[in-house]
């Protein structure tokens, strides 16, 4: 009789024991799973991706340039927009260094040489270097932009972008990011640029979000309008966190 009481005790305690376990463990997945749904409800993570280019700045010699259109004095250097011999159907930038002459390649169409409204030369520091940052038209959806500076009197490309850019610091952390928009037709996409450690990273909004199209909305560039296919009158707007969206209302 004792033995059979004892056994009792000892089911009902461990039936006590394996029950509140159950609950403790229900009740953590419970307070775990609800920020998570929320933060995937109200944000979206960004991935960056490293960037590669192709550098294509060469020499060029003075007999090599057919006309100098515009010519720029920065940081007692002279870059200039010029037609090469070789390539009369589009305008060339450059810089001219110590005597010695640059060519950064293609920077617009030929539609009117002394139109200068088909290109632009920008002095700007960012990322402790000083920049100068050229914008071109090479087609109707076409505005690359490139951003150059100037190394033991040798000229380097930091970043190639294939549209119009806006630097921008988006999530007010005191580290500009560079913004850069592409229009396709009726529809744009849009990159992120990060700079850290010499290098860029870049993540493309329109993937992260599965849209169809994404613009920065304001004049500051800082809120982002997206449209989608399921959705094609009903656009979202988002804001830049850390290495995420957050759409807002």
């Amino acid at each position: 009789m004792r033995f059979a009481k004892l056994l009792g005790v000892i089911i009902i305690g461990t039936t006590v024991i394996f029950t509140n376990v159950a609950c403790e463990r229900r009740g953590i997945m419970e307070d775990s799973s609800a920020p998570r749904e929320t933060q995937q409800q109200n944000k979206i993570s960004l991935i960056f991706e490293p960037v590669t280019m192709e550098d294509k700045i060469i020499g060029i010699a003075a007999n090599e340039i057919q006309e100098v259109i515009q010519l720029y004095n920065i940081e007692n250097n002279k870059y200039f927009i010029f037609i090469k011999k070789e390539d009369t159907k589009n305008l060339h930038s450059g810089v001219i260094i110590d005597k010695k002459a640059y060519d950064f390649g293609e920077v617009s169409m030929i539609a009117d040489k002394n139109s200068t409204n088909l290109f632009s030369i920008e002095e700007l520091k960012l990322y402790n270097k000083q920049l100068v940052k050229i914008n071109g038209s090479l087609g109707a959806n076409y505005a690359p932009t490139n951003y150059y500076y100037i190394d033991n009197q040798v000229p380097k490309l930091l970043l190639h972008s294939e549209g119009h850019t806006k630097e921008v610091d988006l999530n007010n952390d005191g580290v500009y990011e560079i913004v850069a928009l592409t229009a396709f037709g009726v529809a744009s996409s849009t990159d992120i640029y990060q700079y850290s450690n010499d290098t860029f990273v870049v993540v493309n909004l329109n993937k992260a979000l599965d849209a169809i199209t994404v613009y920065p909305k304001e004049t500051d560039w800082k809120v982002f309008e997206a449209y989608f296919n399921n959705l094609p009158n009903q656009p979202k707007h988002y804001k830049y966190t850390q290495n995420a969206l957050k759409e807002i209302k």
